[in-house]
């Protein structure tokens, strides 16, 4: 059974935050009906403050020394829950984040300029977790660095591993989809040397357990699975229901789709 703390969907569908009776594409190309928009939530500070202190209450007697969130979306979240319980246990608890590591791959010195040519694998959008090249070609300009992310993991950056060895870190997010983020997360404690207590979550609309995580426990203020269709089983795409292009990702999606029926309409003529 969905659990649910009452005052938190009522705060969130006053911020305008949880989306309902909308057709929705997903990061991973699903389509669904409804959509949490967490960033409707994070200018209201207020509001921020007392879910993470809904959050970190879960978690007072549990001796927490540092609460970890990924970027750039939880770096509020550890901030407000860190200092929730800092003020709940009266010991001080640190808060630090995880990023995506970035990579240097050239640097164009003063007065030259370097052509490049980059093959990027894109997932596609159907849902189907295939994979596209597509080629990018540009020109570095004078003193400009070509720099890439690696989203296959992520790091404490800034000296933060140092504070995450060897203490007790709970880590937060903000909502949960597959999972796999806060996987990354709880792997980057691990590699620093710390050790994971838990997960809170303000939103578990993906199903995710503490097992599929490899935590000892999942706390979600709101848990309640989505539809999530793949694409050519949308309820939604069979009515023609418009896409919603102001979140989630169908302004890539109609994109997508409208560059493949140009091209099919090229190879036909």
């Amino acid at each position: 059974m969905a659990r649910k703390r009452s005052w938190i969907v009522a705060l969130l569908v006053e911020l305008g935050a949880w989306l309902k009776n909308i057709h929705v594409v997903f990061t991973n190309g699903g389509h669904g009906e409804e959509y949490v928009n967490k960033d409707a939530v994070y200018p209201y500070v207020l509001a921020v403050k007392r879910i993470c202190a809904e959050m970190a209450r879960a978690f007072k007697d549990d001796a927490v020394e540092v609460v970890a969130a990924p970027a750039v979306g939880g770096v509020a979240l550890e901030q407000w829950v860190a200092y929730a319980l800092s003020k709940m246990t009266g010991r001080q608890v640190l808060g630090v984040y995880v990023e995506k590591p970035r990579h240097s791959l050239c640097k164009a010195k003063k007065g030259e300029q370097i052509p490049y040519t980059l093959v990027l694998e894109i997932p596609s959008s159907n849902g189907n977790q295939t994979v596209k090249p597509v080629t990018v070609r540009g020109v570095l300009l004078p003193e400009q660095e070509l720099i890439i992310e690696d989203g296959s993991r992520v790091v404490f950056g800034r000296g933060y591993a140092d504070l995450v060895k060897g203490r007790r870190v709970l880590v937060a997010e903000d909502v949960l989809n597959t999972g796999g983020t806060v996987e990354k997360t709880v792997n980057a404690v691990e590699d620093a040397g710390g050790r994971v207590v838990g997960v809170t979550a303000v939103f578990n609309r993906g199903g995710v357990t503490a097992e599929k995580l490899g935590v000892p426990v999942l706390d979600a203020m709101v848990d309640v699975q989505m539809e999530n269709w793949p694409q050519g089983e949308c309820p939604l795409c069979a009515q023609d229901v418009p896409i919603h292009t102001g979140i989630g990702h169908g302004k890539q999606f109609l994109a997508q789709k409208e560059a493949a029926a140009k091209a099919a309409a090229r190879s036909a003529s």
